[in-house]
């Protein structure tokens, strides 16, 4: 949310430059390069973002057993390819906690997952938080875990 409102900014910045200031034809045709491609991502940015938050309600977002867990946009992941299981905690809201899960360095996770997990995965690596993280779960975060953690070697 933050990247798109930096932007949303840059790009009124540099759209307002264009109006303020007397430009030469030379920088002009640069700053409206620049417009095109602060366009481009916002709009690339923000539709990645909507495609990865409009899952199918209907289907589960997770299940777990005795072999391993299936994750709607990661596929079955077995337990032994899964290092940690924890609950991760949001920096701007203390009151929303999701289940958050490391899998090995060696497991194909980009291979099976379906492109909404790909992009998932692709953001997750740029701003530094786990790449697999499953919220609005019926069962408490602790119940899920504990079950989990049983499994994990």
């Amino acid at each position: 949310m933050y990247v798109s409102i930096f932007f949303y900014l840059l790009f009124f910045i540099v759209y307002s430059i264009s109006f303020v200031v007397k430009l030469s034809p030379c920088v002009s045709i640069i700053l409206f390069i620049i417009k095109v491609i602060l366009f481009l991502f916002i709009i690339i940015f923000s539709t990645s973002v909507l495609w990865i938050s409009m899952i199918n309600e209907d289907e589960p977002a997770a299940i777990l057993d005795s072999e391993g867990i299936w994750i709607k946009e990661f596929g079955f992941i077995e337990w032994n390819y899964i290092s940690k299981i924890d609950t991760y905690r949001y920096r701007d809201n203390v009151l929303l906690e999701s289940i958050a899960i490391d899998v090995d360095k060696n497991f194909p996770l980009s291979r099976q997952a379906t492109w909404s997990g790909k992009m998932r995965i692709f953001w997750s690596k740029l701003f530094g938080y786990p790449a697999i993280l499953i919220s609005s779960i019926t069962i408490p975060n602790h119940e899920v875990i504990e079950f989990a953690q049983q499994f994990i070697k």
